[in-house]
């Protein structure tokens, strides 16, 4: 606790700094359960085939915008993603960081029990259905703004005794008479103990 009170003002830009730097210590991130349809487009593909392949989506899209409860079964016969067309394109959990980008962002614009039109991404084409929408959750930085400041003032305390011990230790031992200087150093006051030997107490 002293150590902790000696540390000093810690200011607001370094408090949010840490907070920002530990956020999934205080936020558990948005997540989005995804099914997909995949119509695939092999690689170096002619554009005639990919300009198929695209018109397929589309109408595959517009199917399941009009009736999204049809989803599992549209993916199970039009699919062309085998491993996941035979559970109706079911993907799961899907959370920020885990997709290229143009996948995430027409995922985590859907609306639970929506439909995303055709977004184009490796492998070919998809249809994106959002089972289930699960936003961001936690503290924001005001309302965990006095649990930070203990993490910070205690990290801060741990390095400063770590520092004070290092200097104690070398002190002590390049003067191995006497623990003034090391008094001194570290502006400590020295106090004398009677009735204590080197093997026990008188």
């Amino acid at each position: 606790e002293v150590a902790m009170r000696a540390v000093g003002e810690i200011s607001e830009a370094d408090l949010q700094a840490y907070y920002e730097q530990n956020k999934a210590r205080y936020v558990t991130a948005p997540r989005v359960n995804v099914s997909h349809i995949q119509i695939s487009v092999a690689p170096g593909a002619a554009q005639a085939d990919r300009e198929a392949a695209q018109s397929k989506a589309q109408a595959l899209a517009e199917r399941v915008q009009a009736d999204p409860a049809g989803f599992a079964d549209v993916a199970r016969e039009e699919s062309q993603d085998v491993g996941t067309a035979r559970d109706g394109g079911q993907l799961g959990w899907v959370t920020p960081g885990s997709w290229p980008q143009a996948l995430e962002q027409a995922v985590f614009a859907l609306q639970e029990g929506a439909v995303s039109g055709v977004v184009e991404g490796p492998g070919g084409f998809h249809v994106f259905l959002a089972n289930q929408v699960e936003p961001e959750k936690g503290e924001t930085f005001q309302e965990a703004r006095e649990k930070v400041e203990t993490e910070v003032r205690r990290q801060l305390a741990s390095e400063r005794f770590a520092d004070i011990a290092t200097r104690l230790t070398d002190l002590v031992y390049d003067n191995p008479s006497s623990l003034e200087p090391a008094a001194q150093e570290l502006g400590l006051e020295l106090r004398t103990a009677t009735g204590v030997m080197r093997d026990g107490l008188l």
